[in-house]
């Protein structure tokens, strides 16, 4: 684990010592959740994924698509 120094706003010092108090871990642990959960190590799979293989045809010249040519 690699050591990181930041500076917060001490409502927000406050707010993560709060939750941390309440769930029982360290300041560190609630950051490093938070930045887990928006930098997607929590996030499902990319919902673009869905749509691979779903149409059917050869792939078009990008020029007739984008340009009409």
């Amino acid at each position: 684990m690699k050591r990181l120094q930041i500076y917060i706003e001490s409502e927000m010092d406050e707010a993560i010592a709060v939750e941390a108090a309440r769930d029982g871990v360290s300041k560190a642990a609630i950051i490093r959740r938070l930045i887990a959960e928006h930098a997607g190590e929590s996030r499902g799979a990319d919902p673009i994924d869905e749509l691979v293989g779903c149409f059917e045809g050869e792939p078009g010249d990008v020029d007739d698509v984008v340009y009409g040519r």
